[in-house]
């Protein structure tokens, strides 16, 4: 004699269906879900990026402040631009001589292996 369950249905009765997927509405609701936790966590990541950002335009600047001041150093307090030169914050004038500072050689950072040029960021 088979045993029923709490319904009377037994394992071999017609009754049971077997369930082999999700309802409509247990999809839906996991997609909302998901909605709902992309929406909180798109503008963390946007501002994880911004940091990260910031974070490389400091340190190329400070990369560039401490290549002026080895320059600086090497030259006798002398600029590498003239000083009726208007066009020192533009880089025309220094950025050729303070490469050998922020150690570019030339090259793309692609076939040199090392990080891209601080001074193009």
């Amino acid at each position: 004699m088979r045993r029923g369950n709490l319904f009377g249905a037994t394992a071999s009765s017609p009754r049971r269906r077997a369930r082999f997927g999700f309802t409509l509405i247990e999809l839906l609701v996991v997609i909302a879900v998901i909605a709902m936790l992309a929406a909180i966590l798109f503008p963390v990541f946007a501002k994880a990026r911004e940091r990260a950002r910031q974070a490389t335009c400091q340190s190329n600047l400070k990369q560039i402040g401490l290549s002026f001041s080895a320059y600086l150093n090497d030259y006798d307090d002398v600029y590498p631009a003239d000083e009726a030169d208007p066009f020192l914050w533009q880089g025309r004038h220094w950025r050729w001589p303070l490469k050998t500072y922020l150690g570019y050689s030339g090259r793309k950072a692609s076939d040199a292996g090392g990080a891209a040029d601080p001074l193009k960021a």
